[in-house]
This record gives structure tokens, sequence and C-alpha cells, in this order.
């Protein structure tokens, strides 16, 4: 017998089943019958094939990442599947930190001589953002600014809270002053959750210093009629 689908490169041929053509038959005894052949079919099934989401990470509030996967599974040679559809996840740009969100099969599907048996799922683990941060305060020739003088934002104008710590200034000076480090800052929550961000690395923004208040009080003072009018003095 024979068939265009007895051999291992036969493809699935869109469903379509190959014709088995029998003939020939050989053995003792056959001349005692009348042989008639009729033709069978083969059915040639979709080799299996397993896709493996490869895990991914975003900073929060970024946009989700591009979601990629391997796959395996390719006989007879092939180089490659006809893949279409992709992969989704439940990670948005409002996800909040952690690395709870799936990567699952979505609309992915493989088509020809293949089908997609098993999807391996992944995570995408969300990160930290990193945080903006401005300081006023008075002259008082410190260079440490207190928690109450630091405004800390984050993405889409959130804002948060400080817990303890504070920041240094790289001179206490009006004018010229400018945030020079973070010494021990602790976040609190706000309009935006602390757990979302990271005080590594963060943005410094702009220093306000006012100048401190100095009161200046004349020295009261008397003189002789006739005589020069004495040094002035003044008390600060």
């Amino acid at each position: 017998m024979s068939s265009s689908g007895g051999q291992a490169s036969a493809g699935v041929n869109g469903g379509n089943t190959y014709t088995i053509t029998p003939g020939a038959a050989l053995g003792s005894g056959l001349a005692n019958y009348s042989i008639t052949y009729i033709d069978g079919a083969m059915t040639v099934t979709p080799a299996p094939i397993t896709v493996s989401a490869t895990a991914a990470s975003m900073v929060y509030g970024s946009s989700a990442p591009s979601l990629v996967y391997t796959y395996t599974g390719l006989v007879n040679g092939d180089a490659s599947a006809n893949f279409s559809g992709g992969l989704i996840t439940t990670a948005t740009s409002s996800s909040n930190v952690g690395s709870n969100y799936l990567i699952s099969r979505g609309t992915l599907a493989v088509s020809g001589d293949y089908a997609l048996t098993n999807c391996v799922p992944a995570n995408i683990t969300v990160t930290p953002a990193s945080i903006t941060i401005s300081a006023a305060k008075v002259y008082d020739a410190s260079t440490a600014v207190a928690a109450s003088g630091l405004t800390i934002t984050g993405i889409l104008g959130q804002t948060l809270g400080v817990v303890s710590g504070g920041a240094v200034l790289t001179n206490p000076n009006v004018g010229s002053a400018a945030l020079q480090s973070l010494n021990n800052l602790v976040l609190a929550n706000g309009t935006g959750l602390a757990s979302n961000y990271t005080v590594i690395n963060p943005t410094f923004g702009s220093v306000t210093i006012s100048p401190a208040p100095l009161t200046v009080r004349a020295t009261a003072a008397s003189m002789v009629y006739g005589s020069a009018v004495p040094s002035l003095a003044y008390t600060l």
C-alpha cells in the first residue's frame, strides 16, 4: 500500500485526508482469490506545541511591556511555527508594586501543522517608581531640612508624606542652595501609596530658602547741648 500522507513530512493538509491506495498484494494462496482493492484514508493531526511566557518587569505607572514567549515541539526539521494573536497580562499602568500579575495565553494561536496544546504562564513584576523632592525652609545656617520642609511627589501628581528622616542641602544660603542627598527618609502614604515608590535615585526639585527675620534695635543715647553727636549704636 502507498499514501502521500505516509511520510513524516506530510502536512496536516487543512484537515483533509490522504488517500491510502492498496495494491499488488503478495502472499501464498492469493491465486485462489479475486482481490478487490478499496482505498482508505489517512489523517495527519497537528503536532503539539508548548508555549512558555517570558517573565517581565515594569516600573509603577509605566505601560505594560511587550509580552514575549518561547516555544518547543517543532518536528521534522521545521525552523518555526505560524503564530497569530498574542499573550495578555493583568498588569496595567495603575497596578501597584508586586509580582502577582499573570501573563497568560490570551489570543495566541498556532496554525498549519501544529496545535498549541499547553501555555506555561509567567508573571510581571511591578517595581517602585522614583520620587521628586522639593524643599523649603527659613534660613537657619544649617544644611539640614526637616521632614516638614519637604514636598514629595510621584507620578500623575500623586503626593506622599514623610514618616521620618529629612534631606541635606549643598549649602545653607538663600538663593544658592540645592538638594544634595536624603537622610534616612521614610515615606508615608498620601494621595499615592508609599509602597509604590522608592527613595533610591530621587529627582531633586527646587529649594526655597526664605531670609530669616532680623530686628535691629537702636540704642538710646544722650548728649550735652552744643557737644558733638555721640556714636550711634544698635543691638540685634
